[in-house]
């Protein structure tokens, strides 16, 4: 049966990785080198975009919070 089924770790920055249990044979020297740079980039382009995300949303609840606290001292 064919799946994502080993797991693995790039040699560079150890990010886990899945592959069918055939994959050594296919991807060896530049190529698995290529592929693991390309899922590096990938969980580095994920990190970034999650921690983005977290700013936005944590500046978003500073400024909701600034707001009402303001708006509450008001009343």
């Amino acid at each position: 049966s064919i799946g994502h089924v080993v797991s693995r770790e790039t040699e560079n920055l150890q990010v886990p990785y899945y592959v069918d249990k055939n994959f050594e044979k296919n991807y060896q020297g530049a190529e698995l080198q290529e592929l693991e740079k390309t899922v590096e980039k990938d969980y580095i382009d994920y990190i970034q975009t999650s921690c983005w995300k977290e700013k936005q949303q944590t500046e978003l609840e500073i400024m909701f919070f600034t707001i009402f606290k303001s708006f509450k001292h008001k009343n």
